[in-house]
């Protein structure tokens, strides 16, 4: 899992192009890769929120709330992008299947999936959380190795396809504080 992880992010290029012409292996690629990483949040979201607690004290409640927070946001934002990625793929003419997307979209995601746990470990890091913008980055660069885009469409595709992508996880983020403020206040 972390080896597959760190190809990707390490070296795009050549990876993009493997991963194109690889089938899925028996275990799906959510299972495989995201879950994992997921349930390392998870837990580095608890270990953080304890290791640095405020100065009110330690409330369990939000803790595991905060922690299933940003677990859902990458979940809902995992989902979010494969729909915009297919969708946009569709309407620009690009043969992007949805299984494709989702492989896309999966590994893309990792480097935000990282920089969350890095950031959940050690808050004062927050500055580091601009390594994320590296998934939108790999997002961009996922469909030119993979396919050939008109030029022409290029621009447009990759201006939605991100544009969309960001928009959505600030939506989503959004209504997800929103309503872990209710939960707990």
């Amino acid at each position: 899992m972390f080896n597959e992880s760190f190809r990707v992010i390490v070296n795009p290029s050549e990876q993009w192009s493997i991963l194109k012409n690889k089938s899925d292996s028996r275990i799906p690629l959510f299972s495989r890769l995201l879950i994992p990483w997921l349930l390392i949040l998870l837990i580095s979201v608890i270990i953080g929120k304890l290791l640095f607690r405020s100065a009110y004290g330690i409330i369990l409640t939000d803790v595991l709330v905060v922690a299933v927070r940003k677990t859902l946001l990458l979940i809902m934002t995992f989902l979010a992008s494969i729909m915009i990625l297919y969708e946009t793929s569709r309407k620009f003419r690009i043969p992007i299947g949805f299984e494709t997307s989702r492989r896309i979209v999966a590994y893309s995601m990792l480097p935000l999936i990282m920089v969350a746990v890095l950031t959940a470990l050690f808050p004062f890091l927050r500055l580091a959380g601009l390594a994320a913008f590296y998934s939108l980055y790999l997002l961009y660069i996922a469909p030119q190795k993979m396919y050939e885009i008109d030029p022409v469409k290029n621009l447009n595709f990759y201006l939605i396809l991100i544009t969309g992508t960001f928009l959505s996880y600030l939506i989503i983020s959004i209504l997800l504080h929103k309503l872990t403020v209710l939960i707990l206040f």
